[in-house]
């Protein structure tokens, strides 16, 4: 269970981190 949560809460950060990255090269490409 304890991998399972790890692996969930794993591949959801990933996501975050891959839409805060969409973000940030929409705003770098709107600041430029």
């Amino acid at each position: 269970v304890e991998k399972a949560r790890e692996s969930i809460f794993y591949s959801y950060a990933n996501s975050i981190n891959g839409f805060a990255a969409m973000l940030n090269e929409e705003e770098a490409t709107e600041l430029t």
